[in-house]
């Protein structure tokens, strides 16, 4: 696992080096100002996945309503969590992301 410093927000980042041969593991995620989040997978593939519909439906969910909070978001070297208690399943963003076209960061 590596770590490196977001430019834009300050906050340490980690990202995984290794670990399970899954392709849905998260090796590095960017929060977007949209609460979208830009996520890389194990496998290669980079997806989009909007959390807009999702922070209604879940009531731990609810701190992600303040977009500073909401770009805490951070790989935990599985998937994407913001802090100890809120996290979402990496197969979750796997399935239901949008693929695009991988680009350097």
């Amino acid at each position: 696992m590596r770590t490196y410093i977001d430019e834009k927000t300050g906050i340490e980042m980690c990202c995984a080096d290794e670990g399970p041969d899954i392709e849905w593991i998260v090796t590095k995620v960017i929060p977007q100002d949209d609460f979208t989040l830009k996520v890389w997978f194990k496998d290669g593939k980079v997806k989009v996945f909007d959390m807009k519909p999702e922070i209604p439906k879940i009531k731990a969910y609810g701190k992600l309503k303040d977009i500073g909070f909401f770009k805490r978001a951070h790989c935990d070297g599985i998937s994407v969590a913001w802090d100890d208690e809120i996290d979402i399943a990496p197969e979750t963003l796997y399935d239901f992301g949008v693929e695009i076209k991988p680009t350097p960061a």
